[in-house]
């Protein structure tokens, strides 16, 4: 979804000090949202709701109805099960689920317990697959926007087809598991290229390594150190035979891991293109060509498994073959890190474009610059506040580990080692920090002094309104502009999505925008997943040159990094730009582009210098800012801070002008919700659909739970939802005493979706786009 202009990469934000690049990333899911409805019945919902208030007969009735309901639900079920893209879908994900659950329903099983519970696995993936906006395969295809000065609001040009491409990859670790079995092999030993890894230092004869103690070399440990430069194989080093002082020196270098000697790449979109150059420099064409043959085999198990896009049988069978390949070349596993999403847990993962092409015109964003402008200016401020508690708490760990040193200085690694574990909670998803925490506190205070939002304790309000000329003043007192406490703090990237009552309204920007996640101090579109899917990505790598962030200092991630360091998310070359400054701390995934600079995280010092917290660069004897060179670890815990309300017995939803900056939601107790432990599924959906009216429940919401990473769709009309509903419920109560649910409204809801496609079915989307301030 594109469309060519002659405009520059950024579009300005209205009058504010903020522009916005103008590509813009769509993503949605693959599945009309009004399949949804297949699982709902209201014929059911109407008789539950008659039981409590009617006459004894009314309860007959409601069992007469629940009956019929359950039939039909059954049926519906099977239809679903059989469906050709709810199987791929399904298959694609969780092979063994299609065997172990779609399987049965579609044979027409009965509604015992286990067959309920197929019905509950079945409407969990609907509404994952009809309501979550994602970027992933088919059923969560990326689509692509773009802003153009024209004056109307949305233009939306539907193709004929959902997708214009499919494309199966690698995940890297699979690429790396045959690098490392053919390293392994003793005729390919003398044709390895061994490199010394980035972080590695050698000064004045001494070998210094992050988290390691300087080691004197001796004088054919330096020889071969500076031989290892990724040109020269081990046999030009140790030579033809080998110099066996020359072989001890080179093995000892790569057990410290001073140096790499392997046929592993980097962290790479195609990872099987690096190790296949790698191969093809092997100087012994039958070395060669027994070492290229595993990667081929693989190769073409995989393009097996691309080309059964569509066919779900054939899709489970070539996922089935590229395992077992896999684990006959290999002798490892297929699969890793099993339950943990955001993983790259599978071999291979599909990634999909959206057909059709979108263009945002001037009068949308002239319809949500100043709001918009005011909650970036608002996240601003978040992320240099938490930037400046960091700080202090740095600065007050640093005096307490000068004692440790006897002198000036801390080297910065080993500062980092002491703060950071007070400062968060590495985990995949999410990263917890108590620093963060304080800050939103105080944060949400701000704002609901700014736009006068009542106490819990007022009732019947379902909507705040105000005016963004009315809080333009509060939110500058407020939140006053600061100069960044490093530079990525001049980004933000916000989520949003468009409500549409007509569609009428679409082309001249009537639409209401919902403000779905803010990403604080983060550029969303850096994730591999995205320039990988544009049809042109220099258009994004131009933005990103565009916004100016030359004095950004990037950390490499290590491969083996907590925070899941995937093919998918991993950083995109083409936005890591020659301008930055790149910090290695040891085991990196990705090499920095040629030409820029270097900081070798094993030679930095953390000091004070006029009365500020410094890092010194012992190579460049050059000093900087300590926020500069841990920018990139604030970007962790700050992304998902943005947080404008707390979460009270319930929330009304917050506006400012036509821009929804918080949806109506509700948070109870999951101990009292005691509906969602009655064990009869009829008496239990008559007492939720009675909670649901005493409550003032919307029938659709989103259901957050501290049991699951990311929040559900539930639809109270639907019998399934409602016990995967209670099952959360019942799961959160036994997960802690005082652990809550927190409900949050569907907006824009179904019948307010603006994608449509040309059989005019409607389709959840959220607009992802990339902001950056003035400097």
């Amino acid at each position: 979804m594109a469309a060519v202009t002659t405009a520059g990469p950024l579009a300005p934000l209205g009058r504010t000090r903020w522009s916005v690049w103008r590509e813009i990333a769509l993503r949605g899911a693959g599945f009309p949202a009004a399949r949804l409805a297949e699982i709902c019945d209201d014929e059911l919902a109407a008789a539950a709701d008659q039981v409590d208030t009617a006459t004894p007969a009314t309860g007959e009735r409601y069992e007469r109805v629940f009956a019929a309901a359950t039939a039909r639900l059954s049926s519906t079920v099977a239809g679903i099960a059989t469906e050709p893209t709810f199987r791929e879908a399904v298959t694609s994900q969780n092979p063994a689920v299609v065997r172990t659950c779609l399987d049965k329903a579609a044979s027409g099983e009965p509604r015992t317990s286990r067959g309920r519970q197929h019905e509950l696995t079945i409407a969990t993936y609907l509404q994952r697959y009809c309501l979550k906006n994602e970027s992933i395969s088919f059923f969560g295809p990326i689509g692509w926007a773009r802003l153009v000065p024209e004056d109307f609001g949305v233009s939306m040009e539907p193709a004929p087809q959902l997708l214009s491409r499919r494309t199966t990859y690698f995940e890297y670790w699979a690429i790396d598991a045959i690098a490392e079995m053919v390293a392994a092999w003793p005729e390919v030993w003398p044709w390895l290229r061994p490199t010394t890894v980035l972080s590695t230092r050698l000064a004045g004869g001494v070998l210094r390594m992050p988290f390691r103690k300087p080691a004197t070399l001796s004088a054919v440990q330096r020889r071969v150190l500076r031989q290892c430069d990724g040109q020269r194989t081990v046999r030009d080093i140790t030579g033809d035979p080998p110099d066996p002082a020359v072989v001890a020196a080179l093995l000892w270098l790569r057990e410290v891991g001073a140096v790499e000697i392997s046929l592993k790449g980097p962290v790479a979109l195609w990872p099987e293109r690096f190790l296949a150059e790698r191969i093809a420099a092997i100087g012994d064409e039958a070395v060669r060509s027994r070492a290229m043959a595993p990667l081929a085999e693989l190769m073409r198990a995989r393009e097996v498994v691309g080309a059964s896009a569509g066919d779900a049988d054939r899709l489970a069978a070539a996922n089935q073959a590229l395992g077992d390949t896999f684990e006959r070349l290999t002798g490892a596993a297929s699969q890793r890190l099993p339950g943990e999403p955001y993983a790259g847990r599978t071999l291979v993962y599909e990634d999909a474009i959206r057909a059709g092409e979108v263009r945002i015109g001037q009068r949308f964003i002239d319809r949500i610059a100043e709001p918009l402008g005011l909650v970036l200016d608002s996240a601003a401020w978040l992320a240099n506040t938490v930037a400046d508690r960091y700080e202090q708490r740095a600065r007050q760990a640093f005096e307490r580990e000068l004692g440790r040193f006897g002198g000036t200085t801390v080297p910065l690694l080993h500062l980092l080692s002491v703060v950071m574990p007070e400062m968060l909670v590495p985990a995949r998803e999410p990263v917890q920090a108590a620093v963060v925490d304080e800050v939103v506190a105080e944060f949400q205070r701000r704002w609901r002094r700014i736009v006068g939002l009542p106490d819990a304790a007022s009732e019947g309000l379902r909507h705040h309104r105000v005016g963004a000329a009315d809080i333009a003043g509060a939110v500058a007192r407020e939140f006053p502009e600061q100069s960044p406490r490093w530079s990525g703090v001049r980004w933000c990237s916000p989520d949003v999505m468009l409500a549409v009552t007509d569609p009428s309204g679409l082309a001249i920007g009537d639409v209401d925008v919902v403000l779905g996640e803010l990403h604080c101090a983060t550029n969303t579109l850096e994730s591999q997943i995205f320039p990988a899917q544009h049809p042109c990505p220099d258009r994004l790598r131009e933005a990103a040159l565009a916004s100016g962030l030359d004095d950004r200092i990037f950390t490499i991630p290590p491969r083996d990094s907590p925070l899941a360091v995937t093919s998918r998310f991993a950083r995109a070359p083409e936005l890591m730009l020659p301008t930055y400054t790149y910090l290695a701390v040891g085991a990196e995934s990705m090499t920095p582009p040629a030409g820029a600079k270097v900081l070798y995280g094993s030679e930095l010092t953390a000091c004070v210098r006029d009365g500020a917290l410094m890092v010194h660069d012992r190579v460049e004897d050059r000093y900087h800012r300590f926020l500069d060179v841990v920018g990139e670890l604030l970007n962790i815990v700050v992304v998902n801070g943005f947080r404008p309300f707390d979460d009270d017995r319930h929330l009304p939803r917050v506006s400012i002008d036509r821009l929804v900056v918080s949806r109506e939601a509700w948070k109870f107790p999951a101990s009292a919700l005691g509906w969602a432990a009655v064990i009869d599924e009829r008496q239990r959906y008559a007492r939720v659909r009675r909670w649901r009216r005493e409550q003032g429940l919307p029938e659709r919401f989103f259901c957050r739970v501290p049991v699951e990473r990311k929040p559900v769709a539930v639809d109270l009309r639907s019998l399934p939802l409602v016990n995967m509903f209670a099952k959360l419920v019942r799961r959160t109560e036994r997960s802690r005493a005082d652990a809550t649910i927190t409900l949050t409204e569907v907006l824009p809801d179904v019948e307010q979706l603006w994608l449509r496609d040309r059989d005019g079915e409607r389709y959840t989307a959220e607009l992802r786009m990339v902001t950056v301030a003035q400097r």
